[in-house]
């Protein structure tokens, strides 16, 4: 072999790898299913390249994205807000009503109230006012409430509930003790809308406002009898008591005499009570006295007995001993 022909030999060698070479650097590494990774034209089809797809089992779970703070909003609603979204224009104001009665019912009245507003927030009616003022008479707030029953009985007099709001207004001062002023709006009511009816339970409000004022009327006459002012009328039955008492004569069931009626009679039921508690115990006291006379008397008895007993035994023993003397002089 020729020296010189080894280099030529050489160079012909790597002129062919060079050429393989950049011929090979046409193509891209893929990964195919069934070959595993190979090398393929560049233009080739991308398709080719693509791995089936796993199944879903074989898949990692897809982690949903962290909720921003808007989104904590609106999905954890806070413990006294519940059903009450911020920002939700498409619910009508009648889903929130529905919501509030049912929040009334069930005597979450905190709740209950915040519906009532916000429905009365996205649509003004009378009928959201009510149960709003409804609200606060169940949450003791009287002045909240008869702001609320005024302004629909101002506002809205043509109104539905209109006769509902002067119940209310009625109702709180027969519960504050001011019955002159309860009557004459129980009256007012009957006269003004004599075949209204409760917007909540459907009572016709004229037999309402009767009865409430039949029972003002039988409270008073009760108390004030037993108190010692007899009879059926009740006007004199007030200026009686009130002339007593030192009290303006106006011969009416004023917040001041109403109060001051209540509080005789029930410091007249609690001295009857404390006098009833003595009879008791003074009864119960009688009862341990006699059955502790009886037991001493009884063991009284028993000792009487055994004294009579044990004279009659030395009686007999004497007997006995004069027996036997009488017998020991006779043999001598």
């Amino acid at each position: 072999m020729n020296f010189l022909c080894v280099p030529r030999f050489l160079m012909l060698f790597w002129y062919v790898c060079g050429i393989c070479f950049l011929v090979q650097a046409e193509k891209v590494l893929v990964y195919d299913e069934e070959k595993g990774i190979i090398f393929v034209d560049k233009d080739a089809p991308k398709t080719a390249s693509v791995p089936k797809a796993a199944p879903r089992s074989a898949l990692p779970e897809k982690k949903s994205p962290e909720p921003t703070s808007m989104q904590l909003k609106k999905v954890v609603a806070p413990a006294d807000r519940h059903d009450i979204q911020e920002g939700r224009k498409k619910d009508p104001s009648a889903t929130y009503l529905k919501s509030g009665l049912d929040y009334f019912t069930a005597g979450d009245f905190g709740n209950a109230l915040k519906n009532f507003m916000h429905a009365d927030s996205l649509e003004s009616k009378p009928e959201y006012l009510l149960w709003i003022g409804k609200t606060y008479r169940q949450l003791g707030e009287s002045e909240h409430m008869m702001f609320t029953m005024q302004n629909i009985f101002n506002v809205y007099p043509e109104s539905d509930v209109a006769d509902d709001a002067l119940f209310e207004i009625a109702f709180y001062y027969q519960t504050a003790g001011n019955y002159d002023t309860a009557s004459i709006l129980y009256i007012k009511l009957a006269e003004q809308f004599p075949f209204g009816m409760s917007y909540s339970n459907g009572e016709g409000f004229r037999e309402v406002a009767k009865k409430q004022r039949q029972a003002m009327r039988s409270e008073m006459i009760s108390n004030l009898n037993i108190l010692g002012f007899s009879g059926d009328d009740l006007p004199g039955l007030y200026k009686q008591f009130q002339g007593k008492f030192d009290l303006l004569q106006t011969g009416t069931g004023n917040a001041e005499t109403i109060k001051r009626i209540k509080q005789e009679f029930e410091e007249q039921n609690e001295a009857e009570d404390r006098a009833q508690q003595q009879k008791e115990q003074r009864a119960k006291l009688l009862k341990w006295i006699l059955l502790g006379n009886g037991v001493a008397f009884l063991l009284l008895c028993g000792i009487v007995i055994q004294m009579i007993s044990m004279r009659n035994k030395q009686k007999t023993f004497l007997q006995s001993l004069l027996l036997l003397r009488d017998l020991s002089v006779k043999n001598l």
